[in-house]
């Protein structure tokens, strides 16, 4: 217990030292990457409790040994050394460069990602009779009969690229009422795919959007978080029959797990190797990894996730944490989002550092990858550019947020 409560005081000095020397527009980068590390700081704590002991229900009850206090002192002093680091590298700044793009067709590449988005939503829905019964009795048959061809998917997944392009027009001022219905059209229609992530997507990608524009405010971003914690409830009781009935706390079993998961793969093994290419595109699989370094199902089979940490240990061993977080701020930082793809990686980068607390998300999954093809396509139409000489109106007395 002392060990613990001495580690939250070390923890506590770490993230002071990281916001101090993060030097991101607002400390986005602070803001979303501490709380993994907040909740890692907690975890010896909540070991020490004992309240993680009904997880671990297929092994016996794990205590820390060195090869965890190890880990826990190597990640959570990568933070502060990460952002010290990554202070002397300052970002790019390229004179009278303005955020330009066509308004006519950003307007019009809104309307067709929204309705190809809502056709595919559609002909998704018209494969469980228009009905959502089956959601309340059978999710898991329901979600594999409405995605069951992934190119239909695909396309109802342009939801996120539209509502992120929906922000940029608020930015721009050109968003009219009709676009914010169709927008909110948008966001109801992500609630039928059954998957909690289909809707955390349409909800958190634009308003990481926003928020590196300006346009909105730390405010927006709890009110999100707020919103998709109360649906998480009452999806979680009405849709996935949790138990015990409904619990406001039921997203921490998404969450603490994962930590337990983790150190107790590092008892098991406290030089886990996987394969280093995963850093780039962790869905390709890898022999390395399923004989040194098990995945899931490692404790309560319920709980099978074992954190982003878990990802990123394997792949450079100690300097792993400092080497990915290092990459993920100077790429951050060094990109001024003048195109649209760019300013979409910016918002993945936010994602990815966000949900390391859950699993490891860069190249993880070929429906992220697949948007920023997307966006790539979208700089080639909506014709987006550096402009020495011209822009519109706004941004030209505007500089660009990015």
């Amino acid at each position: 217990m002392a060990e613990a409560i001495l580690y939250i005081i070390f923890t506590t000095q770490c993230v002071y030292i990281s916001y101090i020397f993060d030097i991101s527009k607002s400390k986005l980068l602070f803001l979303f990457s501490v709380p993994a590390f907040i909740i890692l700081g907690l975890f010896p704590l909540h070991h020490a409790m004992g309240l993680g002991g009904n997880w671990v229900t297929n092994s016996e009850y794990f205590e820390l040994s060195w090869r965890s206090w190890l880990w826990l002192l190597v990640i959570m002093t990568s933070l502060p050394i990460t952002f010290i680091i990554t202070s002397t590298i300052r970002s790019q700044h390229l004179k009278d460069v303005k955020f330009s793009i066509d308004n006519q067709r950003l307007l019009m590449a809104y309307q067709l990602l929204t309705w190809i988005s809502i056709g595919a939503a559609l002909i998704n829905l018209s494969r469980v009779g228009f009905s959502i019964s089956l959601l309340f009795t059978n999710p898991r048959e329901y979600e594999m009969i409405f995605g069951q061809y992934w190119q239909i998917n695909y396309l109802y997944f342009l939801h996120v690229p539209a509502l992120c392009l929906l922000v940029i027009m608020h930015s721009k001022g050109i968003a009219a009422t009709v676009h914010f219905m169709t927008g909110s059209l948008l966001l109801a229609l992500s609630l039928l795919h059954g998957i909690k992530f289909t809707l955390f997507d349409a909800i958190f990608f634009p308003v990481l959007t926003g928020l590196i524009l300006g346009v909105f405010s730390g405010r927006t971003l709890y009110l999100a978080s707020a919103l998709f914690l109360v649906f998480f409830t009452y999806f979680s009781y009405f849709v996935r029959g949790s138990y015990g009935g409904l619990d406001p706390l039921v997203f921490l079993e998404y969450v603490l797990p994962n930590y337990y998961n983790f150190f107790y793969l590092i008892e098991q093994n406290p030089f886990p190797a996987t394969f280093p290419l995963k850093m780039i595109s962790s869905y390709i699989p890898s022999p390395v990894e399923t004989n040194t370094f098990q995945m899931g199902f490692i404790l309560n089979d319920k709980f099978n996730v074992i954190t982003g940490f878990g990802r990123l240990v394997g792949y450079f061993s100690f300097m792993s944490v400092v080497l990915f977080y290092g990459l993920m701020f100077v790429a951050y930082n060094k990109l001024r989002g003048v195109f649209l793809s760019s300013l979409f990686l910016k918002t993945y980068i936010l994602f990815c550092i966000l949900m390391m607390f859950y699993n490891y998300y860069l190249g993880s999954k070929p429906k992220y990858i697949f948007i920023i093809i997307v966006f790539i396509l979208l700089d080639i139409f909506i014709k987006a550019k550096y402009a020495n000489n011209h822009s519109d109106s706004k941004l030209h007395n505007n500089p660009s947020p990015l």
